[in-house]
């Protein structure tokens, strides 16, 4: 059972690795191994966005909430 690939895509993709010669099994293997770099490619390009934003947005923690206005008619 797929954890970071759709459904339809893993089987896709199993289903291709099987009509190049592999077996089942393997393909299953091959397809599940590809998934867990995938989601650690993604874990990591993940936490330099959250870094990215973390440094670029600092500023919001210094605006004061109260000082929003937002009477649009005027």
């Amino acid at each position: 059972m797929p954890k970071f690939y759709s459904q339809q895509a893993y089987q896709e993709m199993v289903d291709q690795y099987v009509a190049n010669g592999f077996s089942p099994s393997a393909a299953e293997e091959i397809v599940q191994a590809e998934e867990a770099i995938a989601m650690k490619e993604f874990d990591e390009w993940l936490d330099e966005v959250d870094a990215i934003a973390i440094q670029e947005f600092e500023w919001l923690d210094e605006v004061d909430a109260t000082s929003y206005y937002t009477d649009i008619d005027n």
